[in-house]
């Protein structure tokens, strides 16, 4: 075996210590070595980033060498400076290191470089060479005399990426339908910079051209306190698509203001690109609306089939017209589920809404007339026999709400006993008889201690009185038996007899269905005690009147009495 193919051997068991050139080098040891001859220098072809770039920051360059062939190609030094970076000022900032990899020469600073300024990375002589051979005792290529590299720099600029300004907010909004175009209000975003936000002077930093690409107007642009202001040279109110542009640079970060023009002076990078708006000028056009229905929107009804609506809108050739869709109307339940839909009809009252079915089941209901069912109408087309909507006049969508909610009968009261009106020798219990709608549960009563009210003929609270539902009817119970002779009211208060849907658990209180609760009900009864009973007895058909205590009196005038016929009492009001 030659030496060559010794040494191979060992370089084997050592290869994690060698650089990527070496690995080659090895493979090729059972060729001879090829004469270097009188070859020039290694020198620089290209660097990434490129020489003379502007970076963000600068740690990692990748390079590319061209030299002379070498027995063992091109390789480089393991000095740890055999790199020297720089600022401006000369100042060494990094060192840096050499490594041979497969896409080429790479450079590693010692620092990563972020601050901003001027920059060279000098590669220092003799760096970058041919090897002609391999060191058995440092381990390292031997360089062929007169191939390393001459000293070498490249040049960089850091500096931080600059965000250009960008616009973020346009009043009219982009792509919006105004009636016409004079200013517009923007705002914009962008880095910081000294002197803040700056714009340009320029009387064309804005140009306005129509759907043909024709230029119609210029404008200029303003920092106001609102934001950047853009003023066009002509009011724009012609019907059509138009676009307004802000040139590039218009507007930027300031970092510094010029002495001689007083204009500020654009931080490099910061400047806009082009932007464009979109906007469509057309003049104001009302859309129809609905202004009555009937029902009435947010009313209770019974059921809901036809609703009559009016309209108003502008005047056009053909009037008010509605499209023929059959769901040009959608019904919904509380919950959102279809439960019908709609169809329109002009009729001379007005526009008239007919449902696919009758909405009777208790519930709350929108009724929605669709957007462009309702309209101006331009003309006529004779091939589709249907009018043709002036462009705009179509409505928007419009929601009607109603409460579908079967008719409900308060309670009212049908008997009492003692009667209403008759004459007692006293007043404790009154058995009454009440009718109203049929519901779940029935009727139910307050359980009020105050659901009562007795007053006297002078309308004082003489008691009060509970309700009680039995199995004979509703039962009042005084809070106190009323035995002093005189003219009573009992009045049973509003809402505490009605129709009971069922029980609440939590309150322990009857669900009372709402519109059966009754009305304030009153009875009238005279209490004429034993010992005054005597007076009311008379034999002959002749009527004969007693005041409320018991006194006949002769010529009753104003006022409450008893009139005693025969066998029969009554009270009666003069």
């Amino acid at each position: 075996m030659n030496k060559k193919s010794t040494f191979l051997s060992l370089m084997i068991l050592v290869a994690a210590f060698m650089t990527a050139s070496v690995h080659s080098k090895i493979a090729e040891m059972t060729t001879p070595a090829r004469e270097s001859g009188n070859a020039s220098r290694y020198h620089l072809t290209e660097a990434t980033p490129e020489d003379g770039s502007t970076v963000e920051e600068l740690s990692v360059i990748t390079t590319q060498w061209e030299g002379p062939e070498t027995a063992w190609d091109m390789d480089v030094s393991s000095s740890k400076e055999a790199v020297i970076a720089r600022d401006v000022d000369g100042n060494q900032v990094a060192t840096g290191t050499l490594r041979n990899v497969p896409s080429g020469i790479q450079i590693r600073l010692s620092e990563t470089i972020t601050t901003p300024g001027e920059y060279t990375v000098t590669i220092m002589p003799e760096m970058v060479f041919g090897a002609e051979d391999f060191d058995e005792d440092t381990m390292q290529t031997i360089p062929a005399p007169g191939t390393g590299n001459e000293e070498t720099t490249l040049r960089y600029t850091v500096q931080p990426a600059v965000e250009p300004y960008h616009l973020t907010e346009a009043t009219p909004e982009d792509g919006s339908t105004v009636e016409e175009l004079s200013v517009i209000q923007t705002q914009w975003e962008g880095p910081e910079a000294e002197w803040g936000i700056g714009v340009s002077n320029s009387k064309e930093a804005v140009i306005a051209r129509d759907a043909d690409g024709n230029q119609v107007a210029t404008g200029t642009i303003r920092n106001v306190f609102t934001g950047i202001q853009i003023r066009l040279s002509e009011k724009i109110t012609t019907p059509g698509e138009y676009t307004v542009t802000i040139m590039p640079e218009m507007v930027f970060g300031a970092e510094d203001i010029d002495e001689d023009t007083g204009l500020p002076i654009p931080a490099p990078g910061t400047g806009n690109e082009e932007t464009t708006l979109r906007y469509t000028v057309q003049p104001a056009i009302e859309k129809y609306h609905l202004t009555e229905a009937k029902p009435e929107d947010g009313s209770t009804v019974e059921n809901l089939s036809v609703i009559e609506t009016q309209w108003e809108g502008p005047e056009t050739e053909c009037g008010i017209d509605v499209s023929s869709s059959m769901e040009a109307v959608i019904v919904r339940d509380a919950d959102g589920n279809q439960v019908a839909t709609g169809r329109l009809k002009n009729v001379p009252t007005g526009v008239q809404i007919n449902l696919s079915q009758t909405i009777d089941t208790d519930g709350d209901y929108t009724v929605t007339i669709l957007a462009g069912m309702v309209f101006g109408a331009d003309e006529f087309d004779e091939e589709t026999m249907q009018t043709i909507p002036a462009p705009g006049t179509e409505n928007e969508e419009t929601t009607l709400h109603y409460t579908v909610q079967k008719a409900v009968e308060p309670y009212h009261l049908t008997e009492a006993t003692p009667e209403d009106g008759s004459t007692v020798e006293k007043l404790s219990v009154i058995e009454t008889q009440w009718e109203g709608t049929e519901t779940a549960y029935g009727v139910d009563v307050s359980s009020s201690k105050e659901a009562v009210i007795v007053r006297d003929s002078e309308g004082n609270q003489v008691a009060t009185g509970t309700l009680k539902k039995v199995a004979s009817g509703i039962q009042i119970t005084l809070s106190q038996t009323i035995e002093t002779d005189g003219g009573y009211t009992v009045t049973i208060l509003a809402g505490m007899v009605f129709g009971s849907e069922g029980f609440d658990a939590e309150t322990l209180q009857s669900i009372i269905v709402p519109g059966t609760e009754n009305e304030e009900t009153v009875l009238h009864y005279t209490v004429v005690s034993q010992g005054s009973a005597d007076l009311l007895i008379n034999d002959n058909e002749e009527s004969i009147y007693y005041d409320l205590g018991g006194k006949r009196v002769l010529k009753p005038e104003q006022g409450i009495f008893i009139r005693v016929t025969g066998e029969k009492r009554e009270k009666i009001t003069m």
